[in-house]
């Protein structure tokens, strides 16, 4: 639909709901978020930007997001997996502790 049919359909609609509610309905409509009112046809415009960015919103949606894994495991983890590994056995079947060696100052 070319773009003065739309405004004129459109300005139509909005003047008949604005009759039947007693009100300028005039910024009320979805489509009013983008509207440039200096441009010659805002109504119609602003229409077209809302659908178009209502496509490009459900295009987007319908991408598959990236997938990330890492192998990487944190040290709670690993903790909560040697607590489970260690429960029960007594205090000579457990493992030691593992140390840190600390960097010697020359």
């Amino acid at each position: 639909m070319k773009e003065v049919e739309l405004q004129s359909k459109l300005d139509i609609e909005k003047w008949l709901e604005s009759e039947s509610n007693g009100k300028d309905m005039c910024g009320a409509y979805e489509y009013c978020a983008y509207c440039q009112n200096e441009e010659e046809y805002p109504c119609a415009n602003a229409y077209t930007r809302l659908n178009n960015a209502k496509e490009a919103k459900m295009a987007k949606a319908d991408k598959p997001a990236k997938k990330t894994t890492t192998n990487k495991t944190t040290k709670k983890s690993t903790a909560k997996s040697t607590k489970a590994k260690t429960e029960g056995l007594t205090d000579a079947e457990k493992p030691a502790p593992k140390t840190t060696k600390k960097a010697v100052k020359k």
